[in-house]
């Protein structure tokens, strides 16, 4: 895997919460559009917002552990 800095996954993971998000809008907006489509955009735009809550959640715990760490 490439190695990161945590600057650049932020900005990664930024990056997929404004895709998911633009998704999730245009899903809205296509009320001409078939269910199909509006499900796709959904999906799409859903699990990049639960990926992005899960990334955020290791982040905050493996902070939380590496303060334990330090502390003792």
């Amino acid at each position: 895997m490439i190695k990161m800095s945590s600057v650049m996954k932020l900005k990664a993971f930024h990056l997929l919460i404004l895709f998911g998000s633009i998704l999730l809008i245009t899903a809205m907006q296509l009320s001409l559009a078939t269910l199909a489509y509006k499900l796709v955009y959904f999906c799409i735009g859903g699990s990049f917002g639960v990926l992005m809550a899960l990334a955020i959640l290791s982040s905050k715990i493996n902070r939380i552990r590496i303060q334990k760490i330090r502390k003792t």
